[in-house]
């Protein structure tokens, strides 16, 4: 059985060709996309793709090598990709030429879904601006999982003809690492459509219109970074920044944590002008600043031996101990009990 249909949109094809050829994965109709598993002296395995045009997919891979492997993979045209892996993948990913762009998913909430897979934790962007052939080294009986949205150059073109407007700054901002703000959306659309399961036309629409509104919202957001790097001159980037900072000490004074669009609404401009401006005067994200803010804020109170770590995590608006324990490892790689034992 031939590994890549002849069905499958040409570009794309060449996207998965070698990697399934290498792991002899044969892809076959699953709905409205294709899939294919492996279970071999090579290792074990699966890769799903679904188009959701001709030139552009979401892809999703599992494997799992019984040997080291040099595992080759080929572009047939510059693309460019968000995604999310697991953090063996994104280490894989360290060893090719690929110029990634790791990037911070936030917190987890009591409301992440509990079918969230292993690979989420990892978001990644990048953009490759020529064909090209990638190799990533495997290690032997290491899980490597992501999935994947990639945009070929026929993608940005064909939005180009349908709105009349260049999407290239889109393909260079994808190459550069997604704004704070649009960690959340770009998540999303990533996880729009189950794979798990064959997919629907109806579904490939859904997930088809969650990247155009996703793209949409980038170009949005790299347009009003031009905007705002032209204004910083004059002041006006800078007052609204300083504002916005104003506004995020005394919501952490009351133990609250808004949010960009309650932050954009209450200075009167739109959520993607606040993150331009924002990210134009301190060359930080919104979302990022009020983190470090707040992580500051809580080394202070730490500081003080008499107040608890829950009464900490009640005055900084988190949820529960638990939730304040986590987003402060990650912040600074020790729990909060170990840091204040470090710091006596």
């Amino acid at each position: 059985m031939q590994s890549i249909p002849h069905d499958i949109p040409p570009q794309l094809a060449e996207m998965v060709r070698l990697q399934a050829e290498q792991l002899d994965v044969s892809l076959t109709r699953w709905g409205a996309g294709w899939h294919g598993e492996a279970n071999n002296d090579t290792g074990a395995g699966f890769i799903t793709l679904l188009p959701l045009s001709p030139y552009h997919a979401i892809m999703e891979h599992a494997t799992c090598v019984k040997h080291p492997l040099a595992l080759h993979e080929a572009s047939p045209a510059p693309y460019a990709c968000i995604g999310m892996c697991n953090a063996p993948s994104l280490a894989c990913f360290g060893t090719t030429d690929l110029s990634m762009r790791p990037l911070r998913v936030g917190e987890l909430t009591d409301t992440e879904p509990s079918d969230t897979p292993a690979y989420a934790d990892e978001l990644f962007t990048f953009a490759q601006d020529e064909a090209a052939e990638t190799v990533s080294m495997l290690d032997a009986s290491t899980l490597y999982t992501s999935r994947s949205i990639i945009m070929l150059e026929g993608y940005f073109d064909d939005l180009q003809r349908r709105f009349g407007d260049s999407f290239a700054s889109v393909f260079r901002a994808l190459g550069d690492g997604v704004p704070d703000a649009l960690t959340a959306p770009a998540r999303a659309s990533l996880m729009r459509v189950p794979l798990h399961k064959p997919c629907s036309t109806a579904e490939v629409l859904i997930a088809h219109s969650s990247v155009d509104a996703f793209v949409g919202e980038l170009a949005c957001v790299s347009r009003c970074e031009r905007e705002a790097q032209r204004e910083q001159g004059c002041g006006r980037a800078a007052s609204l920044s300083r504002r916005a900072m104003r506004l995020m000490r005394q919501a952490l004074d009351r133990g609250e944590q808004p949010g960009i669009d309650e932050l954009a609404e209450r200075l009167y401009v739109s959520r993607s002008r606040l993150c331009a401006a924002f990210k134009a005067e301190t060359g930080e994200g919104v979302a990022a600043h009020m983190r470090r803010m707040r992580m500051e804020r809580a080394c202070e109170l730490l500081e003080d031996s008499r107040l608890g770590i829950a009464p900490v995590a009640s005055t900084l608006g988190y949820p529960s101990h638990a939730a304040f324990t986590q987003a402060f490892k990650q912040a600074y790689g020790v729990s909060p009990s170990a840091w204040r034992e470090q710091h006596r």
